[in-house]
């Protein structure tokens, strides 16, 4: 980083990339894998008067994960963007932003009659303009208006090499335009009490060029309902929705040890993902509203209370929640997610539930500080068509989440540090029972997201060396020496099933560990 223009303009280019990968290769039961990622920053500033500045940035990174033959996974994200900051007064303020982002993600088998590559992305084009207001030191309205263009390329797969037994294959792309404008008010109306209220009005359209199905009945129940299709053009809408988003919030400091929140908002989303968890890897299927999709809503409440000790040397909290969602997808058993043109008749629609509380210790000052935190929660889902009816985990349902960190300046020269964490194992669905057709075994999958993963824990440890610098001296430097997952947990990323190699008849399930073993590290910084 550094001036472009002395006192008008300045850059700054930032990039990394993991190498732990190579040393896989020293052991014989890793050396065929590949996990890394790598990212790069850019960001530019100009001024142009005391009224004007300029912001570009850009960003780029990827995570490939490569589990030799049986298959390979990475995604990424490219973005840039261009932000005006103008003063018109005093008292209002303004940001006018325009962004390009392109996600995109890949999953295949790299070798083999199977071998194939599929993969998917958005492509999102946004513009908005934020607005400051400020009635006085007490009182201000933030106020603006968003524009997202979006561009949804579902999937493309083909086969890889001359022995693949697969062809290409290309969904059509889908196509939708979200507009917003919203309005906060944030003021003081008696002393130690915030108010905050707003109003968000969303609109969002799925528009052509698209072909749509229709079905009997209009209900999208299965590929054999199709009575009719209907082509749309160009920028033609297909299908419309709008809500208001409303939200609240209270903050009162009852004195300089204790304070007290409240909280309430709703939010729309139109754009849902649906994960099928009994995959190796889980694959993202993100589907846009449309005819046969809403928008999914969620309405949450919080409240929490706040409290120091000994001067801010600790401090504590206590916070609750509840969410209440509305439309939310999920997909049939037996469903078939990836390339498909009539995703709709593979998809249920439900409501859902999460709530939980949250607890936080910090302590800030002595040689030792740290915190631990612990959340105890649930997250459920109620879909017609899945588990009679009753409610099941959702895929992001953590029971207990537990961490622990803690830090120990034991002189101006050496510190400690060591971080803990506990989860409870993801929901995931094992197979109650299995038949055999054609000499294949097949799993048969029964209770939705009836078992988990063994539980997740870690313990890291670190000891940072600051050389004592002559004085007046400009390089500084530090050294800092640790492991990773110090007591080598096999945490498991997934639990998956196949038939046994050995024997056809026999199904085996086998647990994939990213990171099984001690990972130690050394890092030299130095800044001069």
């Amino acid at each position: 980083e550094g001036p472009i223009q002395k006192d008008e303009s300045s850059f700054m280019i930032a990039g990394r990339s993991s190498y732990g990968h190579l040393f896989l290769k020293f052991d014989p039961d890793l050396k065929d894998n590949v996990v890394y990622f790598y990212d790069l920053n850019a960001k530019a500033n100009f001024t142009l008067s005391e009224k004007d500045r300029i912001y570009l940035s850009g960003y780029f990174g990827r995570d490939v994960f490569n589990f030799g033959d049986d298959f390979a996974s990475d995604w990424g994200n490219a973005t840039a963007s261009v932000r005006w900051n103008h003063l018109f007064s005093s008292k209002l303020f303004s940001n006018f932003t325009a962004i390009y982002s392109d996600y995109g993600y890949s999953f295949g088998v790299p070798k083999g009659a199977e071998a194939f590559d599929w993969d998917a992305k958005i492509l999102n084009y946004v513009v908005k303009g934020d607005f400051t207001y400020f009635f006085n030191p007490k009182s201000k309205l933030d106020f603006g208006m968003e524009s997202n263009f979006y561009r949804f390329h579902p999937g493309r797969a083909r086969g890889l090499g001359s022995e693949s037994i697969f062809n290409e294959i290309n969904i059509e792309h889908k196509r939708a335009w979200e507009n917003a404008i919203y309005a906060s008010y944030e003021h003081e109306p008696i002393k130690n009490l915030t108010l905050q209220y707003g109003l968000r009005f969303s609109h969002f359209q799925r528009l052509g060029k698209e072909k749509v199905y229709l079905y009997e009945n209009g209900i999208p129940s299965s590929r054999e309902a199709i009575i009719d299709t209907v082509s749309y053009d160009g920028m033609e809408k297909i299908v419309s929705f709008s809500a208001p988003e409303p939200r609240f919030s209270a903050n009162y400091v009852i004195n300089n040890q204790n304070s007290v929140k409240l909280s309430y908002n709703r939010m729309r989303q139109y754009i849902q993902l649906v994960s099928n968890t009994t995959s190796a890897t889980p694959i993202d299927i993100w589907t846009p509203s449309g005819k046969y999709i809403n928008p999914a809503t969620v309405d949450q409440v919080a409240i929490g209370y706040f409290r120091n000790f000994s001067d801010n040397t600790y401090e504590a909290s206590i916070e609750g929640f509840y969410k209440d969602f509305q439309d939310l997808l999920d997909y049939k058993d037996g469903a078939e997610l990836l390339l498909n043109e009539n995703l709709e008749t593979e998809l249920l629609n439900g409501d859902g539930r999460a709530y939980g509380l949250e607890l936080s210790v910090r302590k800030n000052k002595g040689a030792v500080t740290g915190w631990v935190s612990y959340t105890l929660s649930r997250s459920e889902r109620k879909v017609d068509g899945i588990n009679d009816g009753e409610y099941y985990p959702s895929n992001y349902d953590k029971t207990h989440d537990l961490s622990v960190t803690a830090m120990w300046k034991i002189n101006e020269k050496w510190n400690l540090s060591t971080n803990f964490a506990f989860a409870s194992g993801r929901p995931i669905t094992y197979p109650e029972s299995r038949y055999v057709y054609d000499g294949i075994t097949v799993p048969h999958y029964g209770n939705r997201n009836g078992a988990r993963t063994p539980v997740y824990h870690r313990m890291d440890v670190g000891v940072q060396f600051k050389p004592k610098g002559k004085e007046g001296k400009r390089w500084k430097s530090t050294w800092d020496f640790g492991v990773y997952n110090a007591y080598a947990r096999k945490n498991a990323y997934s639990i998956f099933f196949r038939q046994n190699e050995d024997n056809p008849l026999e199904t085996e399930a086998v647990r994939l560990s990213i990171f099984g073993s001690v990972l130690p590290y050394v890092t030299y910084n130095f800044e001069f």
